[in-house]
């Protein structure tokens, strides 16, 4: 049972990397999606520069607006 327990992760992890593997042949055989391959990637490159500015300015946000301690001059 331990033991079972204890490869938990490393199963879920080869199941991730084969379902990946899969993902990546379904993909790489959809002729449309391997031809407009440089728009995709603009478009996710664009999407994902976004998601990461927003994240850091949201926690940029919060940090400074709940967590920074204030400087009191006395």
């Amino acid at each position: 049972d331990k033991t079972f327990k204890n490869h938990v992760g490393s199963i879920i992890n080869i199941i991730i990397i084969v379902l990946l593997f899969f993902l990546g042949i379904a993909v790489g055989a959809n002729k449309q999606i391997v031809e407009s391959f440089a728009t995709i990637g603009l478009d996710a490159f664009a999407i994902a520069f976004a998601c990461t500015v927003g994240s850091v300015v949201c926690a940029w946000f919060v940090f400074n607006r709940f967590f920074k301690k204030k400087n009191h001059k006395s």
